[in-house]
C-alpha cells in the first residue's frame, strides 16, 4: 500500500464522495464523513489557519483529516501549535488500511512537532490510544456542572433514564424533592463565593476589544501551555458571525477583569442531556485574582437567562478551583487533551500538566453542544 497525503482540491471531490459511499454502505460507525467539496481556506489575515488533507492511493481517496495551526503559548514563549481534527480512514472498514492513522500522526509530526488534539471521548478510544502509542500524553479535561433547575434535571438527564429502575429513581427523587435537596447541598458551597462578585459588573459584547489583549498578557504567565486568547485569535475562535456564542465582559469599576464565551442550547433527545436547556461555559479568561467572582457572575447571568444546567471543561488548577468555589460539581469526563512529547517535555519546567489551559473552546470541543 503506497499512500500519499495531499491538500484537498476540487480534483478529489468525486473521490471523497466515493469514499463516503463506501463507508456508508459498509455501515461504518463514524460521527462524520469527508466534506464532499474542498473547504474554503483561511484568509491571509487569519490567526488560525486550517488545511484539509486527503490520503490518496493512486487517485483513490482512503481517508482525510484537518491540520489547524494555532498561535499558542508554551513555557513562557509564543509558538505555533497544530491540531489534527477529524481524522478518518478506510481502516475502520478494511484492516488493510489500519495503519493510515499512524501515517496521519507522522505527517502531523513532520509538519510541526508541537501537536495537540482535543475531544476524542474516552481515553480508551482508538484515536487517543494511537496517540499514546506515538508517545503523546493524554489528559482527561475535568467536567464541571451546576444544576439550576433540580427537578427538571432529575426528570430529563439522559443517563438517569437508561433503565426502568433509573427512571423510577429519578422520577421519585424529582417528585419528592429529595433529589433537589441533595443537589442543593452539593452546590451549597457556591453561596460562599457570592462575595467575590459583589463589586463586579457583567455585560454582553459583540466584538473583542483591546481589553482582550490586556487580559491575555496578564493571564498567560500562569500557563505552561495554552492556545492564545489574544484579540486576533479570539476573532477566529469566536467570530462575530457565530451568533450562538454569548460573549460576556466582566468589569471591576471601569476596568475589564475577565471575559467568557458561552453557549445556551436547548437539547432535543440528546444522549447525555435529554431535553434540558444547557449552557456551556466554553472559555473564561482573565486575572486569576478575580476568577472566582468572574465565574460566579457568568453563572448567575446564565441562571437568570433560564437554563437548566451549566457545564464546563477546565484543565488549569486555578480555573478548576474557581468553578468548585462557585458550587460546581465534577462529573464523568468524555473530553480529553492530547499533547505531543515536545509540548509535554516543555510544560514540566513551567508549572506542569496542571498549569495547561485547555477548554471546550479549543479544537473540536464544541461538537454536540
Amino acid at each position: 500500500m503506497s499512500v500519499r497525503i495531499v491538500p484537498y482540491t476540487s480534483r478529489q471531490a468525486d473521490g471523497a464522495r466515493a469514499f463516503n459511499a463506501r463507508l456508508t454502505q459498509a455501515g461504518a460507525v463514524s460521527e462524520f464523513l469527508l466534506p464532499e467539496s474542498p473547504p474554503e481556506g483561511a484568509g491571509p489575515n487569519r490567526a488560525i489557519r486550517a488545511v484539509y488533507y486527503l490520503a490518496l492511493e493512486d487517485e483513490t481517496v482512503r481517508g482525510g483529516f484537518v491540520l489547524g495551526d494555532y498561535p499558542a503559548w508554551l513555557n513562557a514563549a509564543p509558538i505555533t501549535a497544530t491540531v489534527c481534527i477529524a481524522p478518518l480512514s478506510e481502516g475502520i472498514i478494511d484492516p488493510k488500511y489500519s495503519m493510515l492513522s499512524m501515517q496521519f500522526v507522522r505527517f502531523l509530526r513532520a509538519h510541526n512537532p508541537y501537536g495537540f488534539a482535543g475531544g476524542m471521548g474516552s481515553p480508551d478510544n482508538p484515536y487517543p490510544r494511537l496517540l499514546r502509542a506515538a508517545g503523546w500524553t493524554i489528559l482527561p479535561v475535568p467536567f464541571f456542572f451546576l444544576v439550576c433547575r433540580a427537578k427538571r434535571f432529575l426528570r430529563h438527564i439522559a443517563p438517569l433514564r437508561r433503565s426502568q429502575a433509573r427512571r423510577l429513581i429519578g422520577g421519585l427523587a424529582a417528585w419528592t424533592g429529595i433529589g433537589a435537596a441533595g443537589i442543593s447541598a452539593g452546590h451549597a458551597r457556591g453561596l460562599l463565593a457570592r462575595g467575590y462578585r459583589a463589586e463586579l459588573s457583567i455585560e454582553t459584547v459583540t466584538e473583542w476589544g483591546a481589553w482582550a489583549d490586556e487580559l491575555w498578557q496578564g493571564a498567560r504567565a500562569y500557563f505552561s501551555f495554552a492556545i492564545s486568547r489574544d484579540r486576533r485569535t479570539l476573532q477566529d475562535l469566536y467570530p462575530a458571525s457565530e451568533t450562538r456564542v454569548i460573549r460576556f465582559l466582566v468589569r471591576r469599576g471601569e476596568r475589564a477583569v475577565a471575559w467568557a464565551a458561552a453557549l445556551d442550547t436547548q437539547m432535543r433527545g440528546d444522549r447525555y442531556f435529554g431535553d434540558l436547556r444547557v449552557a456551556t461555559i466554553l472559555d473564561c479568561m482573565g486575572d486569576p485574582k478575580n476568577l472566582i467572582g468572574a465565574v460566579g457572575s457568568v453563572s448567575a447571568a446564565l441562571r437568570e437567562a433560564g437554563v437548566d444546567l451549566i457545564v464546563s471543561n477546565q484543565s488549569h488548577r486555578l480555573w478548576r478551583n474557581a468553578f468548585r468555589r462557585n458550587g460546581f460539581l465534577e462529573g464523568p469526563v468524555n473530553y480529553c487533551l492530547g499533547i505531543s512529547k515536545p509540548i509535554a517535555d516543555h510544560v514540566q519546567s513551567h508549572g506542569g500538566l496542571a498549569a495547561i489551559y485547555f477548554t471546550r473552546g479549543d479544537g473540536d470541543g464544541r461538537m454536540h453542544l
